[in-house]
């Protein structure tokens, strides 16, 4: 029987903490990545460079600031001077001398269809209208290649959001709000969860059975690598509970890939990207860090799966009774438990989907009363200092919406906006109501984000 002192009761309790939180953090996870299922390795985000995608959607090559000016001018019937070349499509010369070739052969058959038909005595008249139908249909043909073609849709980025499964994401279905919500606020919990873990680890002496101190541990744990690939059993460290190859797991699982996570989840973050951009530039921008973040979700997975598998591999009702009890005694009981335990998780994943997707409004609320003081108290005195040189600007802009196409909005593009007016009001000292004029009378200030 093992040393009780081995998984006390804050070990356990952290450990079934640290579970709930997590799953809740993976779900969410999924939540966030069906909103833009492409990853990148730089801030450039130009559809065809993405080193992975979840998504079978194509988006147009073109630039979108060219496609709007085309729907402009379309809508307005005062196409540019190069409108006339943008809005055909180019013409295909190597098609149209094939189109040609087609009519001359087709006009050579209807020559011999004549001349049989002259000495058996039929109409002379055959291979007249047949000519001309081929002239025509290779004159249409010709002139389809290029005819003129509507310019492209402007593809959003709110059309790469995809659906996802209610038992997969959470809450489920396109609601990126929600998922970020739910792991932001997840976040606040497992970081203090993490924290106590390691509070707790340093002050029991518990950092002795997952923190290697010698280097003789990288060849026992090849020698226990071995031992399960050979179907066997490794045995553990010599007065420790794991052996080495399960030391090193916990030890890079808790102490380098957790902290990791939360390092590169805080660099996709707006408010700390604005306060502090040298953060950002650690991880190569907040694109090269959400890939790392992604990786890291599939480390963490793996990590999961191989270490349900090594704790029914070692037995069952042996390792439920030590996470449980803390010894090995009362498997049975402390199976029952752990059935019990993974029920009531799987019962609270369901009614925060069900509450979700049912209450957006009331849960996001609940929620975001958290996250905004969580958010005060970190960030509040801090100034947004986010200034790019002009060189990192993308050479490709992916837009947020479709341009207006109702009559006020038209009525207003037709007078240039002349009685146009921005409205400030709510919690402000002075409500407003400014002209377009007036907003362009204003001290200007640019900024490069």
């Amino acid at each position: 029987m093992l040393d009780p002192s081995f998984f006390p009761g804050w070990l356990r309790i952290t450990h079934l903490v640290n579970i709930i939180f997590l799953s809740f953090l993976i779900r969410s996870g999924l939540q966030i990545l069906s909103a833009f299922p492409r990853l990148y390795w730089t801030d450039n985000c130009r559809p065809g460079i993405e080193w992975v995608k979840f998504t079978r959607s194509h988006v147009p090559r073109e630039d979108p600031q060219q496609l709007y000016e085309r729907y402009v001018s379309q809508r307005e019937n005062k196409p540019p001077e190069s409108a006339n070349a943008q809005a055909r499509r180019p013409r295909n010369h190597l098609a149209s001398v094939l189109v040609w070739c087609l009519a001359g052969m087709g006009y050579l058959g209807f020559m011999v269809v004549g001349a049989q038909s002259r000495k058996q005595g039929r109409l002379d008249g055959v291979a007249a209208p047949l000519l001309v139908s081929t002239v025509l249909a290779a004159s249409t043909a010709s002139a389809l290649l290029t005819a003129p073609q509507p310019p492209p849709r402007i593809y959003t980025s709110l059309e790469e959001e995809r659906d996802i499964s209610p038992w997969l994401g959470l809450p489920g279905h396109k609601q990126l709000g929600l998922g970020r919500h739910w792991h932001f606020f997840t976040d606040v919990f497992w970081i203090l969860n993490g924290l106590a873990f390691w509070v707790l680890v340093i002050i029991f002496g518990q950092w002795r059975y997952l923190v290697p101190t010698s280097w003789s541990i990288i060849p026992a744990a090849w020698q226990s690598i071995v031992a399960y690939l050979t179907f066997h059993l490794a045995p553990n460290l010599p007065g420790q509970p794991f052996d080495a190859v399960q030391k090193l797991s916990y030890f890079f699982i808790i102490f380098l890939l957790a902290p990791f996570q939360i390092l590169t989840g805080a660099a996709m973050s707006p408010s700390i990207s604005a306060r502090f951009p040298w953060y950002i530039k650690l991880f190569g921008g907040r694109q090269a860090a959400r890939s790392l973040h992604f990786l890291s979700l599939i480390v963490f997975v793996l990590f999961v799966i191989v270490h349900t598998f090594m704790v029914i591999i070692h037995g069952l009702g042996k390792e439920l009774a030590l996470i449980t009890f803390g010894q090995d005694s009362n498997r049975v009981l402390a199976i029952v438990i752990a059935v019990l335990v993974l029920g009531a998780l799987v019962g609270l994943h369901v009614a925060a989907t069900r509450i979700s997707l049912d209450h957006p409004r009331g849960t996001q609320r609940v929620l975001g009363s958290l996250l905004s003081r969580v958010v005060a108290v970190l960030l509040s005195r801090e100034k947004s200092r986010q200034e790019y040189p002009r060189e990192r600007i993308s050479s490709y802009f992916w837009v947020n919406g479709h341009p207006p196409v109702d009559p006020a909005f038209q009525a207003l593009a037709d007078g240039e906006f002349a009685g146009w007016r921005l409205e400030v009001g709510g919690l402000v000292e002075r409500q407003l109501c400014l002209s377009l004029a007036e907003l362009r009378a204003m001290p200007k200030q640019t900024q490069i984000t």
